[in-house]
Order: structure tokens, then C-alpha cells, then sequence
């Protein structure tokens, strides 16, 4: 019994921090439709985010057109809603440096 109840806090906590793992990208900022925030990375692959943190809308509000075609390192988690579907939330935004912004000095 005490190996069974082992078992299941091991796993269970195995899948918590999986689940809570961290990645990051660079893409550029394509835009917010009302519910999903587009990004299209360097290869040219579109990654849809469904939700932001707070601590990122603080410093970017990805709801208007300011950000549009910025490049951006994106650090997003995964997590899982009440059906069991994986989204996707952007935990970091950082603004990346353009060769144009490096030829002006």
C-alpha cells in the first residue's frame, strides 16, 4: 500500500512540473483576433497563444497594434483547462534588438 500512494505522489508530481515547464522562442508579433495572440517564428511557423500572464500585460499590451511586427523572445508554458485541452500562456516577452536599430549609431 505504501508503494502504491509512493507511486502516485511520484507520478503526480512528475506531470505537475512537467506541465509547468518553460519554453522559449523568437517570433514576431502578427497580431491578437480577440481570442488567440498570433506569433510567427523565423522558420516561419505560426504559434497561437491563448493567454497571457498579468505580469506581461503589464509591460505589453498585445491588444492593439503597437507590438505588431516586433520581434520578440517568447517564454510560454502549457497548461491544461477543465476539458483537458493543452493551451498555451505567455509567462515573458522580451523585445529583440533589429540589425536597423544596430545601423543607426
Amino acid at each position: 500500500m505504501k508503494k502504491t500512494i509512493f507511486l502516485f505522489i511520484l507520478l503526480f508530481v512528475g506531470f505537475t512540473s512537467f506541465s509547468q515547464e518553460k519554453k522559449t522562442l523568437t517570433a514576431t508579433f502578427d497580431g491578437y483576433d480577440g481570442s488567440l495572440y498570433t506569433f510567427m517564428d523565423l522558420e516561419d511557423q505560426v504559434h497561437l497563444f491563448n493567454m497571457v500572464d498579468a505580469s506581461v500585460k503589464k509591460n505589453f499590451d498585445l491588444n492593439t497594434d503597437e507590438y505588431l511586427y516586433e520581434l520578440f523572445t517568447v517564454t510560454y508554458t502549457e497548461v491544461k483547462d477543465g476539458d483537458g485541452d493543452v493551451l498555451l500562456k505567455i509567462v515573458g516577452l522580451e523585445i529583440q534588438s533589429t540589425d536597423d536599430e544596430d545601423d543607426e549609431d
